[in-house]
């Protein structure tokens, strides 16, 4: 079940979250026709890969109440956060997070499977794959 973050309760929900296990972030941008450097965050969606939850938290999108961009450096962790092209992300946010298409690279020497229908449990799931090899690098 997916779950639009649009109030304190719920935000804090997904922090507490957080700092229990790994996930992985896709960050949207207000225009896909603009290049990183002069867009800005719309929404961010979140994969939590413990139990398989799916968050959006809206940052700047129209068709719901959106957080305060200044809320997104207060989703820190512990544990690894693995988000999709974290050189664009880094615009948006200072916290520590790992280029989740550098590290599948890495294990597999293929691009991430994001322009196939394959849903992303698949991918990043608990049932193992490519997470279990990510964790065992070790040289990060």
């Amino acid at each position: 079940m997916m779950v639009i973050v649009e109030d304190e309760l719920e935000f804090k929900n997904v922090k507490e979250l957080l700092q229990k296990g790994d996930s992985f972030w896709i960050p949207m941008y207000s225009d896909v026709y603009h290049h990183y450097t002069h867009n800005e965050l719309s929404f961010l969606y979140i994969y939590y890969i413990p139990d398989d939850l799916e968050y959006i938290v809206s940052f700047r999108h129209t068709d719901c109440i959106s957080l305060e961009r200044e809320r997104l450096q207060e989703l820190i962790s512990p544990c690894d956060i693995y988000v999709l092209a974290k050189k664009r992300f880094g615009k948006f946010y200072s916290g520590k997070c790992y280029d989740a298409d550098l590290m599948s690279w890495w294990q597999t020497h293929k691009m991430l499977p994001l322009n196939e229908t394959i849903p992303l449990h698949m991918i990043y799931g608990t049932g193992g794959g490519i997470m279990k090899q990510i964790q065992m690098i070790g040289c990060l």
